[in-house]
């Protein structure tokens, strides 16, 4: 006996060698999916047309029963939402106009902080001047009194 055809499954070895009535003998040697697979029974067209006829009959009930735009709930849900949308536009400009303020605020800091730093630095600066001026004039006077000292000296010596 040749295995040569495509199908080499257990079930189809088992048919191929003990005969027609191995549905019975092989059908403990299939796993799950095989049996499942041999139980399906297709559904037919009708059933397929019942259960879709079903879901249209479902759905076109549900549109129905759809609250109408007049209706007082559906205006008092649409009322309460306009009014959540509106207290979040509001909320959104105050938090807006925080926000510019603070920017402001920032910024204004900035500017000071910058004259402020400024200002320091002047005062750095003419500090520096005055400084340097100090020890020019101190290192002057440390030099006329040196040339004074030489000149004394120059002069006991004619």
């Amino acid at each position: 006996m040749s295995f040569a055809s495509p199908c080499f499954s257990l079930a189809c070895l088992a048919s191929v060698r003990i005969g027609a009535d191995a549905d019975l003998r092989y059908f403990a040697l299939l796993n799950m999916d095989e049996q499942h697979l041999m139980a399906f029974k297709g559904d037919k067209f009708q059933d397929r047309a019942s259960t879709a006829a079903e879901a249209r009959k479902k759905l076109a009930e549900r549109f129905l029963q759809a609250p109408k735009p007049d209706d007082p709930r559906l205006q008092a849900m649409m009322a309460e939402r306009k009014a959540i949308a509106e207290a979040r536009e509001v909320r959104q400009g105050e938090r807006a106009k925080l926000k510019v303020e603070q920017e402001l605020q920032k910024a204004e800091e900035a500017r000071l902080r910058a004259i402020e730093e400024a200002r320091a630095a002047e005062e750095a600066r003419l500090l520096a001047i005055q400084e340097r001026a100090k020890q020019l004039q101190i290192a002057a006077e440390q030099k006329a009194a040196r040339d004074a000292r030489y000149a004394a000296r120059k002069s006991k010596k004619k």
